[in-house]
């Protein structure tokens, strides 16, 4: 046996969290969004989910005998989802504001129109979405007390 002890040690790598981090946000101010997509398959009227809306993109599916007519949840809940994801990214409890917004685009892939009722508390400026058409849409919180979203079709 020799004075030195040899053997062939593993290969292993680091990754640098704070180098993932840059290259993230490098990535965000490029302008490039890919939000996640909530794809909803139906051939009859749907409620979308608080957490559907605030994906960012609505692509509307199905095989309709005519128009349909999708709601949107109500300001209440889509606010209390906002402050739920905003808790979630921070860590620690954040209220939403008068003046906080999030873009949303719903894209309509049905062979039909598709209309739109308000969930309580939304205050909407479209009605109707043509088959193969998209709206690009901002939503804004006007209130908190009553809760109300100002829904704007862009």
């Amino acid at each position: 046996m020799s004075f030195y002890n040899t053997q062939t040690l593993p290969n292993f790598t680091v990754k640098d969290p704070v180098l993932k981090i840059t290259q993230n946000l490098l990535a965000l101010q490029s302008g490039i969004v890919q939000p996640v997509i909530s794809t909803i398959n139906s051939n009859v009227n749907v409620t979308y989910t608080a957490q559907q809306v605030l994906n960012g993109s609505i692509v509307r599916t199905g095989t309709t005998a005519g128009t349909v007519t999708d709601t949107f949840p109500t300001a209440a809940e889509i606010i209390s989802e906002m402050e739920h994801i905003l808790t979630k990214i921070k860590g620690y409890p954040v209220g939403v504001v008068v003046g906080d917004n999030f873009p949303l685009i719903i894209v309509n892939n049905t062979n039909n129109d598709v209309e739109f009722n308000s969930g309580v508390g939304i205050n909407n400026t479209f009605s109707t979405l043509n088959s193969g058409d998209a709206y690009r849409a901002q939503l804004i919180v006007t209130n908190l007390s009553p809760a109300t979203i100002y829904l704007d079709n862009l």
